[in-house]
């Protein structure tokens, strides 16, 4: 999948703007308040519409907020143009100041070519699972925002996750995914099962978590990433000393965490033979 571009009407500070994106990487430099982070969530809002219904809960999608309509305007309205599976594709998403029906079909949300592309590589998905097919690639985007990473090591694991690679779009969109909580109890369930497989196959090693650990060490030069139970923590080590990744610094953390997303994003969005 790949943005071709975006238009904003009403939102937040923008009165209107279109940006056609490159083919590469795309790069915007402005003042404070100049409305880098306000094109940045609205773009994190509008792939939110795909992401979720990828997921099978498009209510879950992230809305456009009353608060993010513009000043003085009635309505907001944002529109992503996109290529996916090499076709071209429109969404547009709106909220209106005050409910109602209105004729101006600039205050009316469009979504139907998104449902319909959607409902398409649900079909070839359910495939895959079924068949186990070779790899096969899944759009995802992911948002990394100017939130500090927050380390929250869960004493009581209450959540039971089913671990199949659509879990990859939960919180994926909503500022920046950096939830360290689900990669913890993702981690730790993975490394139990490793264990437990290393009993009678000292050898075995996990493939998901050794894609996360290998962009660790990769992007770091952190080694051995692993649960420890007395006390309950996650722990590296750090130029030959282990340290819990609590005593990291803040950029440590967010590195941390964008490895984690990445490589477990690698593992998920490629669903292979097992």
């Amino acid at each position: 999948m790949k943005v071709l571009s975006l238009t904003l009407l009403n939102f937040r500070g923008i009165e209107t703007l279109h940006v056609d994106f490159t083919q590469r990487t795309t790069a915007f430099v402005g003042i404070n308040g100049a409305g880098k982070s306000a094109f940045l969530d609205a773009l994190a809002i509008g792939l939110s519409q795909l992401t979720w219904r990828l997921d099978g809960q498009p209510l879950k999608a992230r809305p456009i907020a009353l608060d993010d309509i513009h000043e003085g305007a009635d309505f907001a309205r944002i529109t992503l143009t996109a290529q996916l599976r090499g076709e071209g594709l429109q969404w547009s998403i709106v909220t209106n100041r005050l409910k109602g029906s209105y004729p101006d079909p600039l205050r009316k949300s469009d979504l139907t070519a998104l449902n319909a592309a959607v409902s398409a590589l649900h079909e070839e998905w359910k495939h895959v699972e079924r068949e186990w097919q070779e790899p096969h690639d899944l759009p995802l985007a992911v948002y990394y925002d100017v939130n500090r990473a927050v380390l929250d090591i869960p004493i009581r694991v209450r959540e039971q996750f089913q671990d199949k690679p659509s879990d990859v779009y939960r919180d994926a969109l909503d500022h920046g995914g950096a939830d360290f909580k689900r990669f913890f109890i993702w981690f730790r369930r993975r490394e139990d099962i490793e264990n437990e497989q290393r009993r009678d196959h000292p050898a075995f090693r996990d493939p998901d978590l050794e894609t996360v650990r290998t962009a660790v060490d990769l992007f770091t030069g952190f080694r051995d990433l692993r649960i420890r139970r007395k006390p309950l923590r996650m722990t590296l080590v750090k130029q030959g000393l282990e340290l819990n990744v609590t005593q990291l610094s803040d950029g440590e953390r967010n590195m941390l965490i964008r490895l984690r997303r990445g490589g477990r994003i690698s593992s998920a969005t490629s669903c292979t033979r097992r």
